[in-house]
Protein backbone atom coordinates (compact mmCIF):
# COMPACT_ATOMS: atom_id res chain seq x y z
CA UNK A 1 0.00 0.00 0.00
CA UNK A 2 1.59 3.36 -0.57
CA UNK A 3 2.12 5.92 2.22
CA UNK A 4 -1.05 7.96 0.54
CA UNK A 5 -3.34 4.90 1.16
CA UNK A 6 -1.75 4.51 4.40
CA UNK A 7 -2.67 8.32 5.21
CA UNK A 8 -6.63 7.73 4.99
CA UNK A 9 -6.61 4.19 6.81
CA UNK A 10 -4.76 5.27 9.82
CA UNK A 11 -6.28 8.86 9.65
CA UNK A 12 -9.77 7.42 9.49
CA UNK A 13 -9.23 4.40 12.42
CA UNK A 14 -6.78 6.56 14.45
CA UNK A 15 -8.93 9.94 14.51
CA UNK A 16 -12.31 8.97 13.45
CA UNK A 17 -14.33 11.86 14.61
CA UNK A 18 -12.36 14.97 13.04
CA UNK A 19 -12.23 12.45 9.96
CA UNK A 20 -15.80 11.66 9.84
CA UNK A 21 -16.61 15.64 10.56
CA UNK A 22 -13.93 16.58 7.41
CA UNK A 23 -15.14 13.98 4.92
CA UNK A 24 -18.44 13.18 6.13
CA UNK A 25 -19.76 9.47 7.64
CA UNK A 26 -20.18 8.88 3.54
CA UNK A 27 -16.87 8.99 2.38
CA UNK A 28 -15.94 7.34 -0.75
CA UNK A 29 -12.11 7.17 -1.87
CA UNK A 30 -13.31 8.19 -5.32
CA UNK A 31 -14.02 11.51 -4.17
CA UNK A 32 -10.17 12.21 -2.82
CA UNK A 33 -7.04 13.45 -5.00
CA UNK A 34 -3.66 13.04 -4.06
CA UNK A 35 -0.91 14.07 -5.83
CA UNK A 36 2.78 15.67 -4.69
CA UNK A 37 2.57 19.36 -4.73
CA UNK A 38 6.06 20.13 -3.53
CA UNK A 39 8.86 18.54 -1.71
CA UNK A 40 11.90 20.86 0.23
CA UNK A 41 14.84 20.42 2.22
CA UNK A 42 15.87 21.86 5.22
CA UNK A 43 19.20 22.33 6.62
CA UNK A 44 18.57 22.24 10.13
CA UNK A 45 21.37 24.70 12.26
CA UNK A 46 22.62 26.06 9.16
CA UNK A 47 24.41 28.49 11.52
CA UNK A 48 25.10 27.73 14.97
CA UNK A 49 24.92 30.92 15.98
CA UNK A 50 21.28 31.94 15.52
CA UNK A 51 18.30 30.69 17.41
CA UNK A 52 15.91 29.49 14.61
CA UNK A 53 11.96 30.32 15.73
CA UNK A 54 10.60 27.74 13.86
CA UNK A 55 10.46 23.86 15.00
CA UNK A 56 14.39 22.44 14.44
CA UNK A 57 14.74 18.58 14.82
CA UNK A 58 18.94 18.71 14.91
CA UNK A 59 19.20 17.09 11.77
CA UNK A 60 18.51 17.70 7.96
CA UNK A 61 15.37 16.72 6.64
CA UNK A 62 13.35 16.62 3.54
CA UNK A 63 9.26 17.64 3.46
CA UNK A 64 6.89 16.72 1.16
CA UNK A 65 3.58 19.15 0.65
CA UNK A 66 0.30 16.97 -0.52
CA UNK A 67 -2.63 19.18 -1.21
CA UNK A 68 -5.46 16.90 0.15
CA UNK A 69 -8.79 17.57 -2.46
CA UNK A 70 -12.19 16.22 -2.03
CA UNK A 71 -15.08 16.78 -4.25
CA UNK A 72 -12.46 19.01 -6.21
CA UNK A 73 -12.39 21.72 -2.70
CA UNK A 74 -9.13 21.73 -1.07
CA UNK A 75 -9.66 20.94 2.50
CA UNK A 76 -6.13 20.95 3.78
CA UNK A 77 -2.12 19.90 3.10
CA UNK A 78 -1.03 16.96 4.33
CA UNK A 79 3.03 16.97 5.35
CA UNK A 80 5.10 14.07 5.58
CA UNK A 81 8.97 14.55 6.94
CA UNK A 82 11.78 12.85 6.38
CA UNK A 83 14.97 12.03 7.11
CA UNK A 84 18.05 11.93 4.75
CA UNK A 85 17.92 8.23 4.34
CA UNK A 86 14.39 7.83 3.17
CA UNK A 87 12.88 7.04 6.46
CA UNK A 88 9.59 9.18 7.68
CA UNK A 89 10.01 10.41 10.93
CA UNK A 90 7.06 12.86 11.29
CA UNK A 91 3.62 13.57 9.60
CA UNK A 92 0.83 16.11 9.93
CA UNK A 93 -2.39 17.31 8.42
CA UNK A 94 -3.35 20.65 8.25
CA UNK A 95 -6.39 21.44 8.25
CA UNK A 96 -7.45 25.10 6.29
Amino acid sequence: MNTCGKLKVNYQSEVTEEFNSVFGVDFKPEDLTISLKEVALFIDKWNENITYEGISYGFDYVVSYIPIVFKNKKLGLYKLLFNLDGEIFDDFFVID
